[in-house]
């Protein structure tokens, strides 16, 4: 394994998918650092940063659109360079590559998630951590020949819960409307082809995935995906630009008891779209409130759109400064 921390280097737009992949990493051995997960509140920007860098073993940069026009990015990478630190790229959206990193190797996340995430475990010689499995107590009722009953307990193992029937990409992507047209087909997820500008990537034969929503206090569990969601989501709508504060400000406070809380992808989010209108007008379980009739996705559409959903209309589609809702996803 590579000695001393991992830093890893993003642009503000890419919080999403940075939080993710050192969640993930977390799970390994290595030491990572990411200025979510390690700046207190009231810590100087500025010297967190740079102490950061100077004590990390290795370094990783998230490439994306945002991150080569960012001036931020581009400074922690020469810093980088010049020192000698072990640079390690990850392609998580096609772009032109900066040119002092253009003949490192990259690791590819423009596909699945899950195969870059291995190469990435593979390049830092880390692996997972197994888990132990959760203990259950079983009580068994014993009775002697004096008549007496003793309650004696067995530690059995289970699983942390049943395995879902669905499971979706959890990490942000670019789509395109063909690419959507192919995901709704694929899990025949419902989505109008009433209005001409979601037209060209509609299901509206959809019939949808059948959920099993249990709602536990704010939040509300699908046992069907493996998702847990907030039950309501953001008081007010905001511009995507403001939508990975409020996620940082619900892990920060651990809302609900968790501080894994991310926007959900464009399939997560469609998980939830109802193929008929329920009583309250929405194309979503009435078991969720209906304020966040617009949610946005961390997936998008170009580097200034991103995809939404809209349980008001049923359908999906993309924009660029308008203001929605957030509902988080865990």
């Amino acid at each position: 394994m590579v000695k001393g921390t991992t830093f890893i280097s993003y642009a503000r737009p890419d919080s999403v998918f940075a939080l993710k992949l050192a969640k993930d990493l977390q799970t390994t051995a290595a030491t990572i650092w990411l200025d979510q997960l390690n700046i207190e509140a009231g810590e100087n920007w500025d010297n967190a940063v740079q102490k950061a860098l100077a004590g990390c073993g290795i370094f990783v940069v998230i490439l994306t659109p945002a991150a080569v026009a960012s001036e931020n990015v581009l400074d922690e990478v020469a810093y980088a360079l010049d020192n000698k630190k072990q640079v390690l790229p990850i392609l998580q959206q096609a772009c032109d590559r900066p040119f002092r990193l253009s003949r490192k190797q990259y690791i590819d996340f423009t596909g699945d998630y899950d195969t870059g995430l291995k190469q990435l475990f593979k390049a830092l010689k880390v692996s997972p951590v197994a888990k132990a499995p959760v203990k259950k107590t079983a009580k068994a009722k014993i009775k002697s020949e004096s008549g007496a009953i003793t309650v004696t307990t067995a530690q059995t193992d289970v699983p942390d819960a049943r395995k879902p029937k669905h499971t979706f990409r959890s990490s942000p992507a670019t789509l395109s409307g063909d690419d959507v047209k192919k995901m709704l087909k694929k899990y025949d997820f419902y989505s109008t082809a009433e209005y001409g500008f979601s037209k060209a990537w509609s299901n509206p034969g959809g019939k949808g995935i059948v959920n099993d929503f249990q709602r536990k206090g704010q939040v509300i569990f699908d046992a069907t995906t493996g998702l847990t969601w907030q039950q309501s989501g953001s008081p007010a709508s905001m511009t995507f630009e403001k939508t990975q504060a409020y996620i940082e400000a619900l892990n920060k406070k651990e809302f609900a008891g968790y501080s894994d809380w991310r926007l959900p992808t464009l399939e997560e989010a469609m998980s939830l779209m109802a193929p008929e209108q329920s009583e309250d007008g929405l194309f979503i379980d009435p078991v969720f409130d209906k304020s966040q009739y617009w949610i946005w996705t961390a997936d998008r559409y170009s580097a200034s759109a991103s995809w939404l959903v809209n349980f008001s209309y049923g359908y999906c589609y993309n924009y660029v400064t308008t203001s929605f809702y957030v509902r988080a996803v865990r």
